[in-house]
């Protein structure tokens, strides 16, 4: 015997996620600290003002997104530091990704990123740096009362190291909040992915 569902629709179901998350990698307030993991996705995600490459990574039971805009000359508004040295920063950690993963294409001096090329990133191994972030020695924390987490892109690694849970580190937020499916990503203002 069926029954009726009220107030939800086909196109819902189809579109929610029944997939379990993975954990944050555990991560120390101010403290710079580095993993690897490796490639299980690449995506382009829209945002309100520029779009982002992301890149899915897993270690074991954890997973990382790492991001760049695809458009690095945007800046946010409000943005009260040197904004060319944001520009630069944020056109360094593109080309990075483009680079290490051999995702761009090209027409002439124009630089396409080519989606048919995020299948053959499956599986290579990267660095990653990953710190809470603080401010005037106080975690900072989202609307939802968890932490922000910092994660920046180092490069391309030949082995997979195991995760090491560091002295002083943080809890890591519940899978519900995963760093690979959750719907509620954003980027910072400083162009660091939170979790």
């Amino acid at each position: 015997m069926c029954i009726p569902i009220p107030t939800i629709t086909r196109g819902q179901v189809e579109e929610a996620n029944g997939r379990a998350g993975l954990r944050a990698f555990p991560f120390v307030s101010g403290e710079w600290k580095s993993f690897t993991a490796a490639v299980t996705g690449i995506e382009i995600q829209k945002g309100r003002n520029v779009d982002f490459i992301i890149v899915k990574g897993r270690n074991s039971d954890y997973g990382v997104r790492l991001s760049a805009q695809l458009d690095p000359s945007y800046v946010s508004p409000g943005f009260d530091s040197d904004i060319d040295l944001r520009i630069e920063k944020n056109t360094n950690r593109l080309l990075k990704i483009l680079k290490a993963f051999d995702l761009a294409t090209f027409e002439g001096e124009g630089v396409w990123v080519e989606p048919a090329r995020f299948d053959s990133a499956i599986g290579k191994t990267f660095a990653f740096g990953i710190v809470g972030a603080t401010e005037d020695g106080h975690p900072v924390y989202t609307d939802r009362g968890l932490q922000k987490v910092y994660t920046a892109f180092r490069g391309l690694t030949p082995t997979l190291l195991p995760v090491a849970v560091h002295d002083g580190y943080e809890n890591a937020p519940p899978p519900t909040v995963c760093a690979m499916d959750s719907p509620t990503f954003t980027a910072s203002e400083d162009g660091f992915v939170p979790f």
